[in-house]
């Protein structure tokens, strides 16, 4: 995404929070902003946004997996694991969370429990 793309979407997102202050468009749009920062490799903007998002939602499955894909890349397997475990608890279908939950184990040099979650989720590698 150029910086152009990336300002814009910045801006629409940040309107459309201001406009539906209580609602779920607030909340996809602080996941959106989280997730457009987290591309962007800006962790601390991301998490601010996405941590926002549960303060309002505190069980929304693409927030925390939104945090778990920070702390994945940050290499704080421990957390992204957390995070991915209550994703997976609030939406049970959440393939993503699982996929990047069965990663997290497996950096952590725990392939059995990596290979269970796969095969729980019908995840191929």
């Amino acid at each position: 995404m150029n910086r152009q793309d990336f300002a814009a979407a910045e801006k629409n997102f940040l309107l459309a929070m201001q406009q539906y202050q209580a609602s779920n468009v607030r909340i996809n749009s602080l996941i959106s902003l989280g997730t457009l920062y987290g591309m962007g490799n800006d962790i601390q903007k991301s998490e601010l946004y996405l941590k926002e998002a549960i303060q309002i939602e505190p069980m929304n499955s693409d927030a925390l997996a939104g945090l778990g894909n920070l702390a994945l890349m940050q290499g704080l397997y421990a957390d992204a694991i957390r995070y991915y475990e209550k994703a997976i608890e609030a939406r049970p279908g959440n393939r993503e969370a699982a996929s990047n939950l069965a990663m997290a184990y497996e950096r952590l040099g725990q392939f059995d429990r990596s290979e269970s979650i796969r095969r729980s989720f019908q995840i191929s590698r």
